[in-house]
């Protein structure tokens, strides 16, 4: 077997816990239901979890709370071709969480995280993000490990941008 193909091999034995056709022998039989593989997968699944927490500790902090992070990874990995930078992999995963998948407060924020994390590193665009809750009331809560708010009935605009101070600001744009 060439070493490409035997790579492939494990890599999807790795991700998705099943054999490709070309896997079909004694040894990857073997090693898909061995313990050791399920460890390396679970080692691997911890590691990147880690630098993601690192990376975007926001979105994160939010998924951990409502004990769903490991889930979120989990599905991430399996689902998406991963860089191994971590620089984009935590923009790939900020930008799969903002597609709405958590919920409506997991999806601003993460949309929130990942535009911050572009412009302070140079990016030139205006971002917006809506919001159903107040955000600096979010933040104040994940800062601080407080309860989260309660929708208040307003939605709230973030507006992400080099040219501001701080890189966002917050508005309302529909009162209760």
């Amino acid at each position: 077997m060439e070493i490409a193909t035997f790579q492939q091999n494990i890599k999807h034995l790795l991700k998705e816990g099943r054999l490709t056709a070309a896997a079909n022998d004694v040894y990857f039989k073997k090693l898909k239901d061995s313990e050791s593989l399920q460890m390396v997968k679970e080692i691997a699944l911890w590691w990147r979890a880690y630098l993601l927490e690192n990376y975007c500790p926001l979105t994160a902090g939010l998924l951990k709370r409502d004990h769903l992070y490991d889930r979120a990874i989990a599905s991430f990995y399996k689902h998406n071709n991963v860089s191994s930078f971590i620089e984009e992999a935590g923009q790939s995963f900020l930008g799969y969480m903002a597609k709405g998948t958590e919920g409506a407060l997991v999806t601003a924020l993460a949309s929130f995280e990942l535009a911050l994390i572009r412009v302070k590193g140079g990016d030139q665009n205006t971002y917006s993000v809506a919001w159903s809750v107040n955000p600096y009331d979010i933040l104040h809560a994940l800062f601080s490990e407080g309860p989260l708010p309660e929708k208040d009935g307003d939605t709230y605009l973030t507006t992400i941008s080099r040219e501001l101070d701080g890189f966002f600001a917050v508005s309302v744009i529909a009162y209760n």
